[in-house]
């Protein structure tokens, strides 16, 4: 008996602890929902080894604990592929931005910025392209332009618009 409550109130105490030291976000109200379970099964121990034996208890309370952990270990490895997802399409649209620039260069126009519409469901996707040059002195640089990132990137071209500064 003195175990057992050595055992709930050291429970309380790191769980205590473990709140404090948490940011507030969205995994909180999941170590508010587990520290309960624990402490609610610390509370409950002298009557489950009634019921189960001696031990019974302590391979309950592991295996709730290799569940949490292999959820964990899930939620974990989805947000790494989001990270990864995300660093691959900042990734892309750097190389995109930098092809551009490249391209409107070659054209003989000197672009100040670059802008461009990625479709949210296929971050790969080019939806709209906005180019600034310094000077546009001749439409034909612009619409030949326009061609080529219609022909690469699958643009329609009323969603290109290139414009000059002066």
């Amino acid at each position: 008996m003195e175990q057992w409550l050595k055992t709930m109130t050291g429970s309380m105490c790191v769980i205590t602890i473990l709140m404090h030291l948490l940011p507030q976000g969205k995994f909180t109200k999941y170590v508010r929902f587990y520290a309960g379970l624990l402490l609610f099964l610390i509370a409950v121990r002298p009557i489950l080894n009634v019921f189960t034996g001696e031990g019974g208890f302590e391979r309950l309370l592991q295996m709730e604990f290799l569940r949490e952990e292999s959820y964990d270990m899930e939620t974990f490895a989805i947000g790494m592929e989001e990270l990864k997802d995300d660093r691959i399409a900042r990734a892309y649209q750097e190389e995109l931005r930098r092809q551009i620039r490249e391209m409107t260069a070659s054209y003989g126009l000197e672009p100040v910025e670059i802008l461009f519409e990625v479709d949210e469901a296929d971050p790969y996707r080019v939806k709209k392209i906005e180019i600034s040059v310094w000077e546009l002195k001749d439409t034909r640089q612009s619409d030949a332009l326009k061609e080529e990132l219609f022909t690469l990137y699958m643009v329609d071209k009323k969603d290109i618009v290139i414009t000059g500064r002066r």
